[in-house]
């Protein structure tokens, strides 16, 4: 019997970050420290930054929740800036919140999470990050009232979709793997990351292609699946 359903956050539960758009916020509120250098020479800068790290993260010799600070160091570097904790410091605080400012639900987010917990299922969100940027956007966001628990990688020092994240966000809602179902949008880190811990997953994508057990289009999908939810049908 299923007594949890836990999420992936965002992308799936709340708007993707508009990294892009953050990035014109930053240069433009830390003039002082970017003098002499132009808005396409710091995007540029911070561009190859992203691609180093990227690198790194894909080949898991970092965690995401490294990667926001790493950024700027390696950002101020490229420009021959003081790499001081001061200044990474500043540019990774106005980035949060420019991108905090513009969280907002994602259609059918409210209204399923509000069943879920009318319905009396345990909530849980696994994301990959920091926990202080997540809460925040959880607090924005106004979703904290449908929350049981909220794991992020930085606390179990493994990001999805290696099984570690998954059976510390179980053991936290005592619950086990046949008793709780995965939703998330990333094919790779949630729904593969989520069958690797023997839990149900379901794939939330627009896209068609990918080999996937159960997928849903909409998030609103959830609701009759988990109104109708039974050992039958959705146990392993």
């Amino acid at each position: 019997m299923v007594k949890a359903i836990i999420f992936d956050l965002d992308g799936t539960l709340i708007n993707e970050d508009q990294i892009d758009r953050g990035l014109v916020y930053v240069y433009k509120t830390n003039t002082n420290t970017f003098k002499g250098i132009t808005q396409n020479k710091f995007i540029d800068a911070n561009t190859k930054a992203f691609d180093s790290l990227l690198k790194m993260y894909k080949s898991r010799k970092i965690l995401l929740s490294q990667f926001g600070i790493l950024i700027w160091y390696k950002t101020v570097k490229i420009l021959n800036l003081p790499e001081t904790p001061i200044v990474v410091n500043k540019l990774y605080r106005s980035l949060q919140k420019f991108i905090i400012s513009r969280t907002i639900p994602l259609d059918g987010a409210v209204e399923v999470l509000s069943f879920i917990k009318k319905s009396g299922y345990k909530v849980g969100i696994l994301s990959n990050g920091l926990f202080e940027e997540r809460i925040n956007k959880i607090k924005k966001t106004k979703l904290s009232k449908f929350i049981d628990v909220l794991v992020t990688t930085d606390i179990v020092g493994f990001d999805k979709p290696n099984k570690k994240p998954f059976k510390f966000i179980l053991d936290i809602l005592n619950v086990k793997p046949d008793e709780a179902i995965f939703i998330g949008n990333s094919l790779t880190e949630d729904i593969y990351g989520a069958k690797n811990a023997k839990i149900k997953a379901f794939w939330y994508s627009k896209l068609k292609e990918g080999e996937v057990d159960c997928r849903i289009y909409d998030l609103v999908e959830l609701i009759p699946i988990i109104r109708n939810m039974s050992n039958k049908l959705y146990g392993n």
